[in-house]
């Protein structure tokens, strides 16, 4: 009876071990089509593109913020001087 146990433990292994390396598989030819194919660069284009607009979004309210606060520097010291 042990070893008839210990032989389907052995069989689910076998099973799990080939499952995990066929989807493994699987992930690897996705990923390696991906790379392959035009579609991806024009993702990365995007990517680019988006992240351009962003760090110059930043700079931008980085830049508005500094002569923001200036003016009220300005405008602090006039009040304070009167």
């Amino acid at each position: 009876m042990g070893h008839i146990v210990t032989g389907r433990v052995s069989n689910i292994c076998v099973r799990v071990v080939q499952r995990e390396s066929l989807l493994g598989g699987m992930m690897m030819k996705r990923v390696l089509d991906f790379l392959r194919k035009e579609d991806g660069t024009e993702t990365v284009e995007w990517a680019i593109i988006i992240g351009i607009i962003a760090v110059g979004a930043i700079a931008l309210v980085a830049s508005i913020g500094a002569w923001v606060l200036a003016k009220f520097e300005a405008l602090d010291s006039a009040i304070q001087a009167s």
